[in-house]
């Protein structure tokens, strides 16, 4: 089901909800999923997650996220771990404003009074003609790069919309690099282990450097 800016919402159109819904699904467990599910959980609305990864934000330290799922279970959102949408349907339960019913592949179904679907960005990049650049991108438009960020482009670094990290909120230069240094010839120092990731979800969650698994 498309998004409607009715009943199904991306995370800039749901920004002009005039009401709070009773019930809101959110599609996409990823930092804004999160970070929408715990701001509307924060208001009241009952919140349901359905993620289909086993576990929520994966490039984030455990320890994190337990704290993390304790605290939205703590404001009653439910989250369906591990499972993926079959489908999306409007339904009508006898009031006077429809509803959504949301089938997974398990065979479990979701009813809400809207929908978040926050399943990830692409990269405004496909009307680039990139290729006359000699850059290449991936099926959702992200440039391909290097260990330190660098396009095929031999003395460029790709633009900070294009990443194919996770869209989290970065402090700034947690991953900036300066072009004058890249076309200098020397290799930019990149620090990729004292890289800093910062999600906003309640309770805010910051991290710096590797995970205790990478």
């Amino acid at each position: 089901m498309p998004l409607d800016g009715n009943c199904v919402f991306s995370s800039d159109d749901i920004l002009q909800l005039k009401d709070l819904p009773g019930s809101l699904a959110v599609i996409g467990a990823g930092v804004i999923g999160c970070e929408y599910a715990s701001i509307f959980a924060a208001l009241g609305v009952r919140v349901t997650m359905i993620e289909k990864t086993p576990r929520l934000l994966p490039f984030v330290d455990a320890e994190i996220i337990e704290a993390l799922t304790y605290h939205l279970r703590e404001r009653r959102v439910t989250m369906r771990l591990g499972e993926e949408v079959n489908h999306v349907e409007l339904v009508d339960d006898g009031s006077n404003r429809p509803r959504v019913k949301i089938g997974l592949i398990s065979g479990k179904q979701i009813v809400a009074d809207k929908v978040l679907r926050s399943t990830g960005r692409s990269g405004a990049t496909l009307r680039l003609n990139l290729g006359a650049a000699g850059v290449t991108s991936d099926g959702r438009g992200r440039i391909k790069v290097n260990e330190v960020y660098q396009s095929e482009f031999p003395t460029s670094t790709r633009p900070a919309t294009s990443s194919d990290f996770p869209a989290s909120r970065r402090p700034r230069g947690s991953k900036a690099v300066s072009p004058r240094v890249t076309h200098s010839g020397r290799k930019p120092d990149m620090r990729p282990n004292c890289s800093r990731t910062a999600s906003i979800p309640f309770p805010k969650s910051r991290s710096s450097g590797k995970t205790r698994k990478s």
